[in-house]
């Protein structure tokens, strides 16, 4: 027999604020949602009057870019509200990895938000991203070209994997100690000044 609408609350902390709370009763009609406040806490007013003024159900939180502890919690025939059901949110992340190759070793490897080095003998990068994270990648090594020149990325929600860049050497570099502090050296196309010990470099393009 169905009963004079009742309630009863369920409340607590959902770790974060904004998330969704969201109620799921057993009988299939008596669902319910609410989001959590700016501290996080949140309350979720379930209808008990479907079956002899019980509810039973399941209550889930859920935000993007973040994991629940415990994932739901399941509720059996309760007929009276409910306190300090909390749940811990953790951001979610996930990882951006690949290689520019050796010939790039050393590469900055910049991405919306941060940077990181790929390793000087390998080549291999990698970085980490909130879930849901959107942005360019791109790597820059002097001397170098890049190809793909960058790649971007839209809501991650899942490891990127073998996201590799190959590296042109487009620059040489001409080195040595011209044996006096501060001297002049001019070559075609440019000129330098050697250090204060002699020493001195330049660069110039390939088949210069």
């Amino acid at each position: 027999p169905v009963h004079a609408a009742s309630t009863v609350t369920i409340s607590g902390s959902a770790g974060v604020a904004g998330a969704t709370i969201t109620a799921n009763g057993n009988s299939g009609y008596d669902d319910s949602t609410a989001v959590s406040d700016s501290s996080g806490n949140y309350l979720v007013t379930v209808d008990t009057s479907w079956l002899f003024q019980r509810w039973s159900g399941t209550v889930t939180p859920s935000k993007a870019g973040y994991s629940f502890s415990p994932s739901s919690r399941s509720y059996n025939s309760i007929t009276s509200n409910q306190t300090g059901q909390n749940y811990t949110a953790t951001p979610v992340t996930y990882t951006i990895s690949g290689t520019v190759g050796s010939s790039g070793g050393g590469a900055t490897i910049t991405y919306t938000g941060g940077s990181t080095t790929a390793n000087a003998s390998t080549g291999n990068y990698s970085f980490t991203v909130a879930g849901g994270w959107s942005g360019t990648v791109t790597p820059t090594k002097t001397g170098y070209t890049f190809t793909p020149t960058s790649r971007t990325y839209s809501n991650v929600t899942s490891n990127q994997t073998n996201q590799n860049y190959t590296a042109t050497l487009t620059q040489y570099t001409i080195s040595g100690n011209a044996g006096v502090g501060t001297a002049t050296i001019t070559y075609t196309g440019g000129s330098t000044t050697a250090n204060s010990s002699g020493a001195y470099s330049f660069t110039v393009s390939p088949g210069w």
